[in-house]
């Protein structure tokens, strides 16, 4: 029942008083904004600091590269020549011609300036001096560091010996500017030449004139200024050949259109005269289609007379025959007369009618009114109203006799007109079609004029300027370009600028290497400083453990990279009291002993991240702090995977803590005693188990730890690396807190972060961390104090005696023996 219970977790059982933790939180300034990701001034010196001999190294091993390199460069010369480019002045011959180009052209300059850096113009410079026959002019000339670089795995011709070059051909050499005479050689090498001196060529306008300066700047100092000149004397050749081959050009073109015109105008003469025959027009531009247009407004006119004649009877006529039908109807005679003389007014009968026609009426009228007064007296049967009824029957006939007769002569007017109407609109209609022939006729001869004319004019013109092109062409080439002074041989280099750009690189690489030491303190996950520990941890530092530093032998051997052996440093607080690193366990045992509020710690777990970062030591050394300070403490071995306690006690490892939890061994068997110091007992592993974990989790580790509590003041527990295994974790639970321990510039700050975390889930408590491998170089470790130790190791005052050496004079078995 006993190894069943040793198998399963540990029961749910009340908390002991002395391993509450919750009486010890931690403490709260880590939680400070001060360890937030900020770094101070005085941290991003020690990163350079740290790592200053290799940004050191690399800057002066690339200086010295760039030094090397830039000693190797020829020397650069540079010469210079001056043109004075003016605007283009208008030609004498052009008397029309003015001058609108009152300053300078910013178009016309730029121009220039690129045509100037032309590379065909440098082609053309390279072979009038000839400098392509010389293969080795530009020897000196280097293409860069990765060209040179490049050349040591390419085949090329090896230059000739300096002693074999040719000198430099004079501008007078040769006068050829094509290429059609050179080798395939000689063609690359001009190539060549020109694009290396394509590359020091700098073309500059002075401000605010017409100067434009032609500087050259190559390695051989002879080349130089005949570059530059000779660039200035074709560029003002060429000027004027492209100025002539554009007179040449024009005044071709001009000829050419002069003769086209001249056809032109001959064949437009035999259109006119043909149109002119075809369409039988009078002479004189416009005649014949005046007489035609005149003709037809007489027709048109004569149309609209007749025609208004004929609607004036037509509409009189009406009106008669209406007032007649109407006076029929009535049965009114007097109304009928009445009506056909108004009619008579109204539509305009002659006055002979109308007044025959008012005089019968008129008498009409007057027979019946005296009919109407002898009526009053007399009857019908009276002589006197028969003469009176005789004479109204008169009357009315001649009215209607008039009436006839009139209507028949409005009928026979009325048809006479139509009959004109009808001849003059026929005639109106064949003027209409004869004068819209005529005229397209006469407008496409006017328009075959007119263009002969305007043909005749540009001739003229065109013959005018053909004039003014033969002028031009005489006159020679233009006078705006002239070279004001010419290239010399420059007496000093002007670069390169060795001593700047070495300087230059130096800062470059050393400022370089300063940011290659921040990126590389940023990756770097490792615990550099105790800072590290409150601002990523939020756990305090209890201790700094300087590196083992006992004499200047061991200082020297550190100073070459060999670490001192763990043994020699486990009991490094008992073998040698006065150095820094005992001092710095000390330092561990106070801060331990006050880590807690109101009682110190009893039971205290050492364990660390990863493997070989001190714990084991800070454990040994811790208890030897303890032991010397009076209290009664034991050191438990729980590292049942790779035990070292007994062998830095130098005691047997036979029998140990495996064997209690195995059930062998009672507690008081287990503990070895320290010969050297009383004080300090020890538990030593065992043998090694199959199961370690399970083990530890059993009741027996327990009852174990709390056998311990009641025996001695302290019990310090040696533990396996945490995130390896899980022993310090189970065993975390059984103890009043943990003590961490990291590795300077080895413990993984992600890997403490996450055992923190696996402790803060289970309830542990961590008293903090003990930092170890503080180096001689570090800030802290003179920071600290630690530095200062060698102070007393060093000869003093003879005449005070050491305390050790009294104790030992005064031992009474030492006098026996």
């Amino acid at each position: 029942m006993e190894k069943e219970e040793r198998l399963i977790p540990l029961p749910q059982t009340q908390e002991n008083p002395s391993s509450r933790r919750d009486d010890y939180p931690y403490p709260p300034v880590y939680d400070d904004e001060s360890f937030q990701g900020r770094r101070s001034l005085y941290e991003s010196f020690n990163i350079v600091l740290k790592r200053l001999p290799l940004i050191l190294t690399v800057a002066i091993v690339v200086t010295s590269g760039v030094a090397f390199y830039m000693y190797r460069q020829p020397s650069i010369y540079q010469s210079t020549t001056k043109m004075v480019i003016e605007p283009r002045r208008p030609k004498v011959q052009q008397r029309e011609s003015i001058n609108i180009n009152l300053g300078n052209d910013p178009n016309y300059m730029n121009t220039q300036l690129q045509l100037l850096r032309n590379p065909d113009l440098m082609r053309a410079v390279v072979i009038r001096l000839g400098l392509h026959r010389d293969p080795n002019v530009f020897s000196a000339e280097s293409d860069g560091m990765f060209s040179a670089i490049s050349r040591l795995f390419t085949k090329e011709d090896a230059p000739k010996p300096k002693g074999a070059t040719l000198p430099v051909i004079s501008g007078t050499a040769t006068s050829e500017l094509g290429d059609q005479n050179l080798s395939e050689d000689e063609r690359k090498r001009v190539a060549r030449y020109a694009a290396i001196l394509m590359k020091g060529l700098d073309v500059t306008q002075l401000e605010k004139t017409n100067i434009v300066t032609v500087a050259v700047t190559s390695t051989n100092a002879d080349v130089a200024p005949k570059a530059a000149d000779m660039m200035a004397e074709l560029f003002i050749q060429k000027d004027a050949e492209k100025e002539l081959e554009v007179a040449q050009k024009i005044y071709d073109q001009i000829t050419k259109s002069i003769e086209e015109l001249k056809l032109t105008i001959s064949q437009q003469e035999q259109d006119f005269i043909e149109q002119m025959k075809t369409a039988k027009l009078p002479l004189g531009e416009g005649k014949g289609i005046n007489l035609l247009v005149d003709n037809l407004q007489f027709l048109n006119t004569s149309l609209q007379n007749v025609r208004q004649e004929r609607q004036k009877l037509e509409t009189q006529l009406d009106a008669i025959t209406r007032a007649r039908d109407q006076a029929r109807a009535s049965g009114s005679e007097d109304k009928t007369l009445q009506s056909r003389s108004r009619g008579s007014n109204e539509t305009g009968i002659d006055d002979f009618e109308r007044d025959s026609s008012r005089g019968v009426v008129g008498e009409l009228a007057k027979a019946r009114a005296e009919l109407s007064e002898l009526r009053v007296k007399y009857t019908d049967e009276n002589p006197r109203v028969k003469v009176v009824l005789a004479k109204i029957e008169r009357l009315q006939k001649e009215v209607a006799d008039s009436e006839q007769a009139q209507i028949i002569n409005l009928k026979s007017d009325i048809q006479a007109l139509k009959e004109q109407e009808g001849r003059l609109s026929r005639q109106f209609s064949t003027a209409v079609a004869g004068t819209t022939e005529q005229g397209q006729a006469e407008i496409r001869i006017t328009t075959l004029a007119r263009e002969v004319l305007q043909n005749r004019n540009l001739l003229d013109n065109y013959i005018q300027k053909q004039k003014e092109q033969e002028l031009a062409i005489a006159s020679g080439r233009p006078d705006n370009l002239k070279i004001d002074s010419r290239a010399s041989k420059a007496a000093s280099p002007i670069g390169p600028k060795r001593n700047r750009n070495i300087v230059v690189a130096f800062l470059l690489t050393f400022a370089a290497g300063v940011g290659v030491a921040f990126l590389l303190d940023y990756l770097d996950d490792s615990i550099k400083t105790s800072d590290d520990v409150g601002r990523y941890l939020g756990l305090p530092t209890l201790a700094l453990i300087p590196q083992h530093l006992s004499g200047e032998k061991k200082r020297g051997k550190l100073l070459k990279g060999n670490e001192p052996p763990p043994q020699a440093n486990a009991l490094i607080a008992l073998t040698e009291t006065r150095s820094a690193m005992a001092e710095a366990y000390r330092h561990l045992r106070t801060s331990l002993l006050f880590s807690s509020a109101g009682k110190a710690p009893q039971a205290v777990l050492v364990t660390s991240s990863q493997p070989s970062e001190g714990k084991t030591t800070t454990a040994i050394n811790t208890a030897i702090t303890l032991a010397q300070s009076g209290a009664s403490v034991v050191i438990v071995d729980c590292d049942l995977r790779r035990p070292r306690l007994h062998s830095h006690f130098n005691l047997s490892n036979l029998s140990g803590l495996t064997n209690f939890l195995s059930g062998e061994e009672e507690p008081e068997n287990l503990i070895q005693e320290f010969a050297d110091l009383p004080n300090l007992h020890v538990i030593t592993s065992g043998p090694i188990p199959p199961n370690p974990a399970e083990l530890l989790s059993s009741m027996e580790m327990k009852n174990l730890i709390e056998y311990l509590r009641t025996q001695y003041n302290h019990v310090i527990v040696d533990s396996p690396p945490a995130i390896s295994f899980t022993d310090a974790a189970i065993l975390s639970t059984l103890v009043d807190g943990v003590i961490l321990v990291a590795m300077v510039g080895k413990s993984s700050i992600h890997m403490m972060k996450k055992f923190k975390q696996r402790l803060s889930n289970i309830g542990a408590r961590i008293y903090g961390v003990v930092l170890n491998g503080i180096t001689s170089d570090s800030v802290e470790y003179g920071y600290y104090g630690y530095s200062t130790y060698s102070y007393y190791d060093t000869p003093g005052d003879d005449t005070t005696p050491r305390l050790e050496d009294v104790l030992q004079d005064n031992d009474p078995d030492e006098e026996k023996g």
